[in-house]
């Protein structure tokens, strides 16, 4: 009675023991960015909603369709679908490896012609399993679990970097079609220019020079349409490879008569830095540091004892037919214990690496943050300056297109020549793609800006995996 007494107590023991850890309380980093953007109004309250919801940003039918194809058939994405899926088969792994291994076995033994004996055997077996008493298997399993977590946060940043490249290279798409219109036109224009200069030379109404300088014009033009030519070819096969496409399907409608300003959505004024903690690429580098500090943990527990337990029960019967009815029962139960003498340091050097990929992994987590900051707060700034610069330039190209059209109405009387209402064209035409380029930057500032505030993410499905600081 006292033997089952002590048999029990001491296995209430092993099993109040098992699962403890020695990982560090794990305590997030502070971040190493001040509170607010110097270049917005703290006082400004604004919704993340536009934040969470990409289709309150990128508002274009074309762009919507591009971002689904892309989505579907980019191979970076689906390399990161897949390194997630491998990790979370990893973690299932380090999982499995908390509880026992059951196998059956069964097995039967020919003598000849020594013994005439037949004997034959089933049963089921616990294979060495351990018992977790200082956490190492815990720890790993908490290690692999955070790795994978990693990846489902590196996979939404890689779709947001994938949705942000594809907006930036259509609208630098419809604005190479624009430009390359425009410049087709001033060609047209110039090699009218040039021709008149030239007939006017001939008839000495002019001097030589003017035809040249003409000439000249119209090489630039020339210089000019290749130009949008080859950005137009390279902005295209860009495009198509962020798609995973070999052609765009005939539904989605062509860059050349899409809209090419007001694309896209604005970023609300007004939001608090500590929102870049939820940024994908941020939450991936906190789940790799939770995953080191496990990694102590389990290198802690290597200085301790491991305990293995190796059973068995069954059935033995010297004839196979009578396995089941004359068979004799056995059983076994083998515990072994290995306790650590002298490794030569390895152990110990085991544990600073531990600790040192730790430090690494703060030192990557702010790193991040301080970048994101960064990429923050340069578009913030840069934000306010474009405004500026594209209300310039559409004042600007708004004159020029009404001194276009005066120029041509005195043409028509007969107060100005042809060259002159050539001029003005070619003066307002330089004006619209001055427009253009401004509004480009503009936008693309916005994409980087959307993108860099964690824009376009599956919120839900980022908050089913974070867990809560300590």
């Amino acid at each position: 009675m006292n033997t089952m007494l002590y048999r029990t107590s001491c296995l209430l023991t092993l099993c109040a023991l098992t699962g403890c850890s020695l990982a560090p309380d794990y305590e997030r980093p502070a971040a190493p960015i001040a509170a607010h953007y110097s270049t917005q109004d703290t006082s400004a309250t604004a919704s993340t909603a536009v934040l969470e919801d990409g289709s309150l940003f990128y508002t274009d039918e074309r762009l919507r369709k591009l971002i689904t194809l892309a989505l579907a058939n980019n191979r970076d994405l689906r390399l990161a679908a897949l390194t997630s899926e491998r990790l979370q088969s990893q973690y299932r792994i380090r999982l499995a490896e908390q509880w026992p291994a059951l196998n059956a076995e069964i097995s039967q033994e020919h003598i000849r012609p020594e013994s005439s004996s037949d004997t034959a055997t089933y049963g089921l077996a616990i294979s060495g399993y351990e018992l977790d008493l200082f956490g190492r298997v815990h720890n790993l399993k908490e290690a692999a679990l955070a790795d994978y977590f990693s990846s489902v946060a590196s996979r939404h940043a890689a779709q947001l970097s994938l949705t942000a490249a594809v907006a930036t290279t259509d609208l630098s798409l419809r604005a190479d079609e624009r430009l390359l219109a425009l410049a087709r036109e001033s060609l047209q224009d110039q090699q009218q220019t040039t021709a008149l200069t030239h007939k006017r030379a001939a008839e000495g109404l002019d001097d030589e020079r003017a035809y040249q300088q003409s000439l000249s014009a119209e090489q630039d033009a020339i210089a000019a349409v290749a130009r949008y030519e080859q950005q137009r070819a390279l902005d295209e096969h860009a495009l198509l490879q962020l798609l995973g496409v070999p052609e765009l399907p005939t539904d989605i409608p062509s860059a050349a008569i899409a809209p090419v300003e007001q694309v896209i959505g604005d970023v609300p004024a007004g939001l608090p830095a500590d929102l870049l903690t939820r940024r994908p690429d941020i939450v991936a580098a906190e789940d790799r540091l939770m995953a080191a500090n496990a990694s102590i943990g389990a290198a802690r527990a290597a200085f301790f004892p491991r305990i293995t337990l190796t059973g068995s029960y069954g059935r033995a019967s010297n004839d196979l037919a009578h396995l089941f009815n004359d068979s004799v029962r056995g059983w076994s139960f083998s515990p072994s214990v290995t306790l650590p003498l002298f490794d030569f340091g390895a152990h110990q050097a085991n544990l600073e690496v531990a600790k040192i990929e730790k430090d690494m992994a703060v030192a990557e987590y702010e790193k991040a943050i301080q970048g994101a900051f960064r990429e923050v707060a340069d578009s913030l700034s840069a934000k306010a300056t474009l405004r500026q610069d594209f209300e310039a330039a559409q004042r600007k190209a708004e004159a020029q297109h009404r001194s276009a059209q005066l120029a041509d109405q005195r043409f028509q009387v007969g107060r100005d020549s042809r060259i002159d209402m050539m001029s003005a064209r070619t003066a307002w035409r330089d004006a619209r793609q001055a427009q253009i380029q401004v509004s480009l930057r503009q936008q693309l500032n916005l994409i980087t800006l959307y993108k860099s505030l964690g824009g376009g993410w599956d919120r839900q499905a980022l908050l089913s995996h974070m867990r809560p600081a300590t």
